[in-house]
């Protein structure tokens, strides 16, 4: 099995969880996505919306294939009309969707390149 970070979208706060699954499934079509579910919320923010994505590891590891991962889940929303929603990354990072730059992500990139073991 190849190996896979976890990425955690949240959506802002009042978005229904109807929005939620329907971004999973259309992001569960993405390149590099393997997985893609709505995270079941059961305690402290019952309201608060996330969708967790399980991507190739190879996703995170150049600029051009992160940038174009971020791309595709910033343009998935969008699409959506949804905005506002940060990302979680494997090292504890978030960052805005909606205002993500390249030079951001280069920064991840190196930082969880640091991060490997």
């Amino acid at each position: 099995m190849a190996e896979q970070h976890v990425l955690m979208v949240t959506l802002r706060d009042g978005t229904s969880p109807d929005v939620g699954d329907a971004l999973a499934k259309e992001l569960a079509g993405v390149a590099d996505v393997d997985v893609a579910r709505r995270k079941q919320e059961r305690s402290i923010d019952p309201q608060q919306v996330i969708v967790v994505l399980e991507v190739a590891a190879k996703a995170l590891t150049t600029l051009a294939a992160a940038w174009e991962l971020f791309k595709k889940v910033r343009d998935t929303l969008a699409a959506r009309k949804v905005t506002g929603a940060k990302i979680t990354l494997p090292n504890g990072a978030r960052v805005e969707l909606d205002a993500v730059t390249q030079e951001q992500v280069a920064k991840i990139v190196d930082d969880l390149r640091d991060d490997a073991p």
